[in-house]
């Protein structure tokens, strides 16, 4: 069950970079990009439209705290969509715009093997990512969002975690934005597992998103700063006037990536630990994702080698 209907896209292809976005510059002529009618671009690659909702396991939502289990299965995850994940994993649309810049440097002495040695990324991708991508391009697909700057490009270190949320961006709802602001738990744990317990468990970062001010104060400074002269300048200025006529008026998102048999209680818990003292005007939306054995390991492999 979907909760957004995406019929009304309309589909072109994508021959030119979008500077400073986070999709890459699409040259390929097999490679085509969604265009909504509310002007978020969605990259996808290969015909694969978008990655589907899956079917939904169960609802057990708690006041105005939506949660909803989905199982994605062979369907969702063909091929295109596996290959979508995997380049949100290595952060290809980041190496294609790094490919982008040198290309428009012009540089004296430029070459080749410069380049292919500089795009380089030998960073062995972790079941952690893996589904951190998988939930962002899900959001995109079927909540309307738009997570343009992707924090792995704020690390000095290659191998660091970024602090803050997880995702970072905007909520289409109707004709009007809103900062929407994600937390992505991964786990191949059986019952009960650890991710949804403790200080860095999804209930309590979720809480700290809804009840802290000076946290999301600082996560819309981060996008201010990083927000003059892109393309979702538009949708930036359309959130940061809502934020400002009413704080609390924004979108959370918490997602639990598991590959372990459907459990209601996987969410229910939270849903009810988040639902208390929620204010109205704040809205929650916590989806468990359900994948087939062995998918996430699927993508462990290190990743070194210059971009394609």
């Amino acid at each position: 069950m979907r909760d957004v209907s995406l019929e009304s896209t309309r589909w072109t292809s994508w021959t030119k970079a979008v500077p400073g976005s986070q999709y890459p510059s699409l040259r390929s002529p097999k490679v085509f990009s969604c265009e909504p009618v509310w002007g978020v671009l969605v990259g996808v690659r290969d015909g694969c439209m978008t990655l589907g909702a899956g079917p939904e396991l169960y609802r057990v939502d708690a006041g105005a705290v939506s949660a909803r289990g989905h199982r994605l299965g062979p369907e969702e995850l063909d091929p295109a969509a596996r290959e979508r994940i995997r380049e949100l994993t290595s952060d290809r649309p980041g190496r294609d715009r790094i490919r982008e810049i040198l290309l428009l440097a012009d540089l004296t002495g430029f070459s080749s093997a410069g380049a292919a040695e500089l795009l380089r990324d030998d960073v062995r991708s972790e079941e952690w990512r893996v589904g951190e991508a998988l939930a962002e391009a899900y959001l995109l697909d079927n909540h309307r969002c738009l997570f343009p700057w992707r924090s792995r490009w704020d690390l000095r270190n290659p191998r660091g975690v970024p602090p803050g949320a997880d995702l970072v961006g905007f909520y289409e709802d109707g004709q009007e934005s809103r900062f929407a602001f994600g937390e992505v738990k991964t786990s191949a744990q059986g019952d009960h597992p650890s991710v949804m317990r403790g200080e860095g468990g999804l209930p309590a970062q979720i809480i700290d998103l809804r009840d802290r001010a000076d946290l999301r104060r600082w996560l819309v400074q981060y996008l201010t700063l990083r927000a003059q002269g892109q393309p979702w300048w538009d949708r930036f200025k359309a959130a940061l006037t809502a934020f400002f006529r009413n704080p609390r008026d924004f979108v959370i998102f918490g997602v639990l990536v598991r590959e372990a048999a459907p459990n209601p209680t996987d969410l229910a818990n939270c849903a009810t630990k988040v639902a208390d003292g929620c204010p109205t005007e704040t809205r929650i939306h916590l989806r468990g994702l359900y994948l087939p054995p062995g998918f996430l390991k699927s993508f462990l492999s290190p990743l070194g080698g210059a971009a394609a």
